[in-house]
């Protein structure tokens, strides 16, 4: 190679290695000028200001800490920090799992409590049900205070073995129904309710007894010792078969039940009795007496008035 070609050849090389410095120059001129530019933390601004390095980029912190506007600076950072996403997330399985079983505690308390409320209120139900008849209308009684609020406890027979829960009364509307299902209505004469048997139909609940073929009343300690024609205040006087029978032209006395003519003379053989039906529901022994009836005479404590035992 001649000395010409060798110093063009240096000439060349030389230019190409000035223009590579510069350009190298320049980048790093560029990058030293830029405030924002860093590696780390340290390359930031030294002006009193908290930066982060995010990115080759000095970040002020505030921007990131107050108002967390940066969306890149945030990833950065959890980036940054390796732990931050695995402390997320088991912050956010403890608070689910704490919050779930709070929601499984609370349900079991809830549950269990209305299931046992559920279930007092079966019990409850089922021990009002079964003191019905105790406590109720027309239900046995020694006093007042066992009966239910608005009710007295009435007696009306002689020698009560107890009373019975009535309430007082306008009209038979006003009267509770019967735990038997008889008819029950508002008695004229007391204005208290009662319950219906005999001629009216029905049965009295098997504490009270239906007197008189009409009423359902307490039962009573009076020993029947009352026969045929014998005075009478109600038919447990009486013995039995038998019924305290008083009509228009009679006072009480105790009427035995019959059939037939046949039972009324079997069941006091020097009277004349006559077997009478009433009103459909039973019949009995009404007696006369006199001349017109063989001088028969009258059973009990009748007395012959004319032609009829009174």
């Amino acid at each position: 190679m001649s000395l010409k070609s060798a110093i063009s050849t240096l000439w060349v090389f030389s230019f190409a290695c000035l223009i590579l410095c510069i350009s190298c120059g320049e980048g790093t001129q560029e990058e030293d000028n830029d405030p924002s530019f860093c590696e780390s933390v340290f390359d930031c601004p030294d002006d009193g200001v908290a930066y982060y390095c995010i990115g080759n980029e000095c970040i002020p912190q505030d921007s990131v800490d107050g108002d967390g506007d940066s969306e890149r600076a945030e990833e950065d950072l959890i980036m940054e920090d390796g732990d931050t996403p695995s402390e997320n997330s088991t912050d956010g399985d403890e608070s689910v799992q704490e919050d779930g079983d709070n929601f499984q505690s609370d349900g079991d308390v809830n549950n269990n409590s209305d299931g046992d409320e559920e279930q007092a209120d079966v019990d409850n139900s089922q021990s009002d049900g079964d003191t019905t008849e105790e406590t109720g209308a027309y239900s046995e009684c020694g006093s007042d205070e066992d009966c239910p609020e608005g009710y007295t406890c009435m007696t009306v027979r002689d020698q009560p073995l107890y009373g019975q829960c009535s309430k007082s009364c306008e009209s038979d509307e006003d009267c509770p129904a019967s735990p038997s299902g008889n008819t029950v209505a508002c008695h004229p004469d007391t204005n208290m309710c009662i319950g219906l048997c005999g001629m009216h139909g029905g049965s009295c609940p098997s504490w009270l007894e239906c007197l008189a073929w009409e009423f359902c009343l307490e039962k009573t300690s009076i020993q029947a010792t009352g026969g045929p024609g014998a005075d009478c205040g109600e038919t447990a006087e009486c013995i039995q078969p038998a019924e305290c029978v008083e009509g228009e032209s009679t006072g009480p006395y105790c009427a035995p039940l019959c059939s037939s003519d046949e039972d009324c003379m079997n069941s006091a053989p020097n009277a004349y009795g006559t077997c009478m039906d009433a009103s459909g529901q039973f019949q009995f022994c009404m007696y006369f007496c006199g001349a017109m009836y063989n001088n028969a005479v009258c059973p009990g404590d009748m007395v012959c008035e004319v032609v009829v035992c009174r």
